[in-house]
């Protein structure tokens, strides 16, 4: 069930198109480099992306009984029409708390079916072998 969800969540990563895209390349490469791997999608209010980053990244280690992670993957999908760079910092605070021996690589992608002011987020943690 569980690594359905997750090989799911990570098929909609690699076909998400947009500005920093993640192929499959990159899914492969993740895999090869941890052990087990858990995955989340949520969405919100753009000025809340990361609060809500952190939340995800949370609930999965938790939900994992706090295994050391070891790799995270992420897209960001906005509609058409945002731009979102003024919450960027928040994004670059909870990736920095993670530490710098994390794998860490994330893409931002658009949706035609959000509003203005949502977003939605996939997160993938992979966990030491």
């Amino acid at each position: 069930m569980k690594t359905e969800r997750v090989n799911s969540l990570l098929a909609e990563i690699v076909s998400s198109q947009g500005f920093i895209n993640i192929d499959q390349n990159d899914v492969d490469s993740f895999k090869a480099n941890v052990g087990d791997i858990d995955a989340e999608k949520v969405s919100g209010k753009i000025e809340e992306i990361g609060v809500m980053l952190d939340n995800a990244i949370s609930s999965i280690i938790e939900r994992n009984d706090s295994k050391q992670v070891k790799g995270l993957l992420f897209v960001i999908r906005l509609p058409q029409d945002n731009c979102f760079m003024e919450n960027i910092n928040d994004i670059h605070e909870v990736i920095d708390k993670l530490g710098e021996e994390l794998e860490c690589k994330w893409g931002i992608s658009t949706m035609d079916n959000l509003q203005n002011d949502q977003f939605e987020l996939i997160v993938v943690i992979g966990f030491n072998m």
